[in-house]
């Protein structure tokens, strides 16, 4: 059977601590697990519908592993590994330079990539010991090592989100095996705080020489636990901000340059780090406009509509948007769409500033200095490498010309604090904006004239193809060794990344560490296990896309499913599943003791972490109508 376990622990005082490394770009809210599983079968027609679920629940019941996709070949020793991490610091030349990279020329085209590594060896399957994953235990398990003890939980109508839902409901499950309960209680909170501490101490963006170092401590720590490890390269568009600029020229009585530098905080080392990049949107386009500004509220194609339709003119303007409601790469490509010059997209309050509650450090809602980092790819079209769309960015590839890329903006880009906001908000003219479109700051929040308010946005981006780096973990299975089941999470972040990915990251490695001890009892599962350290997860989906593009065949044939492990944080349980896969995730809850650290008193009466789930959506469906996230 698959399985999943939590325990509880007085060590989750340590996700109040994880906040010192947080990375304040990345909003931190109460999740639990967010797993997101996903079956992957041949898409000729020769399977229906009926038999994939058929086939997955089966999986899920008779295997001691999590859930599958895909694996990697091998692609070179560790020998070779250590001599392309020599070559690689040898070849910096620059703070964030990646291991090989090249700029765009004229024409748009990228040459081949000369990568100063030992030649690779043709790409082979490994010779691991055998296994199956007890994985699903430390995915629950992690959620509550990482609970934010110290704060107060928060309200029900703050954490939930409405989705379609499966209704929870108990049913007769097989108890933990002896190997299951081994790998539970082997579970160590102390390794839980050190790997957090090793990948979230340091800025490690994709694509640098922090991020490369990540790579190689995931790869050797797995390969110290007995499990074959290896670092693949791929070569992808990257995104870095060169120069940025963002000023109030005209009136002239207000003119003024807008701060655009996060603000530092005592004790939290990640916001004084002088490798960090500043504030930015990854694939923001270079560009440099004077013009004046139209609030857009969320930025949706409805919002412009609305703007047209009501007689503001748009064209050739700066759109002044708010987080929420859509990503943010959907609303540059509105913003385009319907004329714009360029796009700022700040943090109100109301989605997750002082009106929320206390603002970090004192709480972990967002102060007004802090900037929201991101990508304004637009992944909806195609997420992965955008010059390499449907083919693996392997070295000597095909690529598109920047010219014929279609999802990344061709607009200057930036994101903005609330204090900076404020300032052009409190300067715009105009009619009032609707009462949906009001926000948190003590204003009245206006659409803006031609007038009132001119801004220059100046942005120049380094975007160029460079190198990332995915680590791959191999555990072969003892008798369905070509049944391939894959728990992954990626590793780059925006800055420390403490909550997203690192809480994660950590997570996959205890549950690697776990592995390792039952492998040198000689204990060996069924099917074959990967783990898979994704990088470029921030700006596009990058590393898992190739790998995946890499290895379609391989997935065609012997993926059975994947699991993602990203966030997590917090008191509540939170999972996104295929159907076919719910009622594992629910089986496993089933076995699970309730968390103390709710802070509800729910664990009281609970007898497991289902009726706990039970008892948080009923109070999320009190609440306001949502319903705790399970789809």
């Amino acid at each position: 059977m698959l399985f999943g376990q939590t325990i509880s622990s007085s060590s989750a005082t340590y996700g109040s601590k994880a906040v010192e490394f947080c990375n304040l770009g990345d909003p931190v809210y109460a999740n639990g697990i967010n797993a997101l599983a996903h079956i992957t079968y041949p898409t000729d027609g020769s399977v229906t519908k009926a038999a994939q679920q058929a086939a997955a629940l089966t999986a899920c019941q008779s295997t001691s592993s999590l859930v599958a996709l895909t694996l990697q070949s091998a692609r070179q020793e560790r020998g070779i590994l250590h001599r392309r991490h020599a070559s690689y610091l040898q070849s910096r030349a620059m703070p964030f330079a990646p291991l090989k990279s090249y700029g765009t020329s004229p024409d748009g085209q990228a040459p081949n990539p000369v990568v100063i590594v030992a030649d690779a060896p043709q790409r082979r399957f490994g010779d691991a010991v055998r296994v199956a994953g007890l994985v699903g235990t430390l995915v629950f398990l992690g959620s509550y090592l990482f609970t934010l003890q110290t704060w107060g939980p928060p309200s029900a109508t703050e954490s939930v989100t409405t989705t379609t839902t499966t209704t929870l409901s108990k049913t007769e499950v097989q108890p933990l095996s002896s190997a299951e309960q081994a790998f539970v209680d082997g579970v160590q909170p102390q390794k839980l705080r050190e790997f957090l501490h090793a990948y979230a101490s340091v800025p490690h963006t994709c694509g640098t020489k922090q991020d490369y170092e990540t790579a190689l401590y995931t790869a050797h720590q797995w390969e110290s636990y007995g499990i074959k490890a290896e670092v693949v390269e791929y070569y992808t568009l990257l995104s870095y901000p060169v120069h940025r600029r963002l000023a109030i020229v005209s009136p002239e009585q207000s003119a003024q340059e807008l701060n655009l530098t996060e603000g530092s905080v005592a004790d939290d080392s990640c916001t004084t780090d002088p490798t960090a990049l500043p504030p930015f949107l990854a694939y923001s386009a270079t560009g440099n406009v004077t013009a004046s500004v139209v609030y857009a509220n969320f930025g949706t194609q409805q919002d412009f509509e609305w703007l047209a339709s009501s007689n503001v003119s748009l064209g050739g303007k700066i759109a002044l948007v708010r987080y929420g409601a859509n990503m943010r790469g959907l609303k540059v490509m509105a913003a385009e769409k319907n004329g714009m010059a360029g796009v700022l997209i700040y943090s109100d309050p109301n989605e997750d500033g002082f009106t929320r509650g206390p603002v970090y450090p004192e709480g972990f809602y967002r102060p007004e200095d802090s900037f929201q980092r991101g990508s304004v790819n637009y992944i909806p079209l195609y997420s992965g490498d955008p010059r390499t769309p449907g083919w693996a960015s392997v070295e000597g590839a095909a690529r598109l010309t920047y010219e014929e890329v279609t999802n990344v903006p061709r607009v200057p880009v930036l994101p903005l604090s609330y204090g900076q906001a404020r300032r052009i908000l409190a300067a715009l003219g105009g009619q009032k904006a609707p009462d949906a479109w009001q926000g948190g700051l003590p204003l009245e929040y206006k659409l803006g004239d031609d007038a009132s308010l001119v801004l220059n946005l100046d942005v120049v981006m380094d975007n160029h193809v460079g190198a990332i780096w995915d680590v791959i973990g191999t555990i072969e299975g003892s008798e369905q060794p070509d049944k391939r089941v894959v728990l992954g999470n990626h590793r780059d972040a925006w800055v420390c990344g403490a909550v997203d990915p690192s809480s994660g990251s950590a997570t996959l490695m205890e549950i690697a560490r776990g592995l390792g001890e039952l492998l040198q009892t000689g204990w060996k599962p069924r099917r074959s296990i990967v783990l898979g350290s994704w990088d470029g997860e921030e700006y596009a989906l990058l590393g898992s896309t190739e790998w995946v593009e890499d290895n379609a065949k391989l997935l065609t044939e012997e993926a059975v499913a994947y699991l993602n492990v990203d966030l997590l944080v917090g008191p509540l349980v939170s999972a996104s599943a295929a159907p076919s896969i719910a009622k594992f995730v629910q089986d496993s809850a089933s076995l699970l003791p309730a968390n103390p650290f709710h802070g509800n008193g729910s664990s009281d009466i609970a007898s497991s972490l289902l009726d706990q789930w039970a008892t948080q959506m009923t109070e999320a469906r009190a609440a306001r109508g949502g319903i705790t996230r399970f789809r």
